[in-house]
């Protein structure tokens, strides 16, 4: 329904929620690490990848041996189904393969030389685009950022 001119529109009532130093600094971290993925997201799609396909790969290169899938799911916070499918499309496109060991349940996962090139050859264009997103921050503050996200993940 259009109202006239001569209608005043009422504001929605306010509720009684006092501000929470906890909720605002979830929100705040939130809210970043939204915009922190969709500023780097031409890159990842430039890559053929997603924001989260990329750091499965940035996980798998970081270790010398190959990572049980539930340990990936840990680390990029994935659920059970989400990961499954994140290495289904990783492995179609040659950047990891899945190995069982002695346990036939556990999936073993490897990355491969394919994505090891891939990372080495766009390492220089992902350091800019950190380093942008990064410029308002001190070396210092950066530290101390990396130590209270660190905190947090305890």
């Amino acid at each position: 329904m259009v109202s006239s001119d001569s209608e005043k529109l009422q504001a929605p009532a306010k509720t009684n929620l006092t501000r929470s130093l906890d909720e605002d600094a979830r929100y705040a971290l939130m809210r970043n690490g939204s915009r922190l993925f969709k500023e780097a997201d031409p890159f990842y799609r430039s890559l053929g990848l997603t924001g989260l396909q990329y750091n499965v790969l940035r996980v798998l290169e970081a270790v010398e041996e190959e990572l049980p899938q539930q340990e990936i799911a840990r680390r990029v916070l994935a659920s059970r189904a989400n990961i499954t499918s994140l290495i289904d499309q990783l492995e179609e496109k040659g950047l990891v393969e899945r190995h069982t060991g002695d346990d036939r349940r556990v999936k073993r996962i490897r990355i491969t030389q394919k994505a090891l090139d891939m990372l080495e050859r766009t390492y220089d264009e992902i350091l800019a685009i950190s380093a942008g997103l990064m410029k308002n921050l001190s070396s210092e503050e950066k530290k101390e950022l990396l130590r209270l996200v660190e905190k947090l993940e305890a």
